[in-house]
């Protein structure tokens, strides 16, 4: 008994498929059914009956062909095509590959220069570092003296003031022994003769 038909044509409809072939459903079977709906979903419309799980089985369909084709033998000029087609990508590859190396070396050389900048900035900086240390400590020193000037200074006004006041008072005493060493003679010979007589 002939196994029951799961794809059925609409009477008196033509399925133009597979390379031009022409089928009805005198000649269609399951397989080429499914075949020719993976070609072209819209051919559907073309059926009076079809299994609601029509997509699992075109999918299962296609999934089966690919992996019977992928298993077959290549023929010597497909084998030849893959072979150029590898050599290609292999020199595509290649290719990228030393276009990435010597970005890489671009790189290296960078960060080498890089590393060389930071070390001097480096070496700078701990140069300006000691020497502001060196102003810094030069700077309290000054400071120390201008602050032992200062005192000098005030110590030596107070002596120069001190000093002063002395000249005056001598100044003074000068001033009134001269006063003194300086009386007219007559009038300290008439005191001394009313001195006398007034001891008489």
């Amino acid at each position: 008994m002939p196994k029951e038909k799961k794809f059925i044509l609409l009477n008196g409809v033509l399925l133009h498929a597979l390379n031009g072939q022409v089928f009805t459903n005198a000649n269609l079977t399951d397989e080429i059914a499914m075949d020719a709906l993976n070609e072209n979903a819209n051919r559907l419309d073309l059926f009076a009956k079809y299994p609601e799980n029509y997509k699992e089985l075109c999918d299962a369909r296609k999934t089966l062909l690919a992996e019977k084709a992928s298993a077959e033998p290549k023929s010597n000029e497909e084998l030849q095509v893959n072979i150029e087609s590898l050599k290609s990508a292999l020199e595509t590859a290649n290719s990228d590959l030393a276009n990435e190396q010597k970005k890489n070396e671009e790189l290296e050389a960078k960060i080498s220069t890089l590393n060389e900048e930071k070390a001097v900035a480096e070496g700078s900086t701990k140069e300006l570092n000691d020497k502001i240390a060196e102003l810094t400590t030069k700077n309290e020193a000054l400071t120390s003296e201008k602050e032992a000037l200062a005192e000098a200074k005030e110590s030596l006004i107070n002596d120069n003031e001190e000093l002063l006041k002395q000249v005056e008072t001598l100044k003074k005493a000068l001033s009134d022994a001269q006063s003194t060493g300086s009386e007219n003679p007559a009038k300290k010979a008439a005191k001394e003769q009313k001195t006398g007589d007034t001891a008489k």
